[in-house]
């Protein structure tokens, strides 16, 4: 977990938007699969890195992250939202 936080802070910092994005995605697995998960946490990641993909022009990362969004909704037993979710994200990889 730390060495995906310090990976972002250095992604930040040497302007690298993509990576940190990457970075935001890695941290969000770590905390939805962490043994007590913190699905709200994973989820504002997931948000945060999902914006910026989004502005970067990124759809490949942007569809990653929209998938990985709809595990959190499965987790979250909300299945119509995730039945949703992984649907954009294949839609929008095509």
């Amino acid at each position: 977990l730390h060495a995906h936080q310090r990976a972002l802070a250095i992604r930040d910092s040497i302007n690298d938007p993509r990576g940190a994005v990457a970075s935001l995605n890695n941290l969000a697995i770590l905390y939805r699969n962490l043994p007590a998960p913190n699905l709200g946490k994973a989820r504002e990641l997931y948000e945060r890195g999902l914006q910026q993909a989004l502005q970067l022009g990124d759809d490949r990362l942007a569809e990653t992250i929209r998938f990985n969004m709809g595990v959190i909704y499965k987790h979250q037993g909300q299945l119509d939202l995730a039945e949703q979710t992984f649907q954009q994200s294949l839609t929008g990889a095509r």
